[in-house]
């Protein structure tokens, strides 16, 4: 008798296990899930498709967060392998009317072209949800962001 499909069966409850335990390690809260999903919706890549990374930090203040847009590896040709940085614009107008009480909304710009480290980025702190959020919008992902997505030759994009 083929029992193949328990161990199917049994993968499959693994990555219900995976999942929830997941859920459970995010200790954001609903209402800033929502905002980093809000606040993602108002890049526009120069591109077709981008992928927005973040990064997330609760502090003694408050929370931190960055956003950004991850780098894009090239598939196939004489670029294969190459990992790009994608230009995009950001709605600050936007942006704006998402916080309460703003305190601080500046940009920073770090200008030398020869260092991974001259990053740019638009800094806001303010309140939502009565909590104290600073954001940063970088003009490029953090070294350890690594690749977000894979073009190919044909222009199919996918995920990593």
């Amino acid at each position: 008798m083929n029992h193949s499909h328990i161990p199917v069966q049994h993968f499959i409850a693994q990555l219900d296990r995976w999942k929830e335990e997941r859920e459970q390690r995010d200790l954001r809260p609903e209402w800033l899930r929502n905002l980093i999903s809000d606040l993602a919706e108002l890049f526009d890549p120069s591109e077709d498709v981008a992928r927005v990374g973040f990064e997330c930090q609760l502090t003694e203040e408050g929370w931190e967060v960055g956003l950004f847009l991850s780098r894009v590896e090239i598939v196939g040709g004489r670029f294969d392998g190459k990992a790009e940085l994608c230009q995009f614009s950001y709605n600050l107008h936007a942006l704006r009317g998402r916080f309460e009480d703003v305190t601080t909304f500046r940009m920073t710009a770090m200008p030398k072209s020869d260092s991974e480290d001259a990053v740019s980025f638009v800094e806001l702190q303010g309140k939502v949800e009565q909590t104290v959020v600073r954001l940063k919008i970088y003009s490029i992902p953090p070294q350890k962001a690594g690749i977000g997505l894979r073009r190919h030759m044909n222009g199919h994009c996918e995920t990593v």
